[in-house]
């Protein structure tokens, strides 16, 4: 199954609710499902600098400037 979760905030901010979706997407994949974190874009380049790597992917979308 294809899933996808979107978070306003996610790593590398830490929380208990970005742990938890980062955990269910981790549980998801052990399951044998596609799983896609959508989270601001400025948060995956800051995941993509520390070098972390998901067993999941994640992606950014482009927060409106409101």
């Amino acid at each position: 199954m294809n899933i996808g979760i979107i978070m306003h905030s996610y790593l590398p901010n830490i929380g208990g609710a970005q742990i938890s979706a980062h955990c269910m997407a981790h549980s998801l994949v052990k399951a044998g499902h596609n799983v896609v974190v959508f989270s601001e874009k400025s948060l995956v380049n800051a995941c993509k600098e520390k070098k972390w790597h998901f067993s999941y992917i994640h992606e950014g979308f482009i927060q409106d400037s409101r």
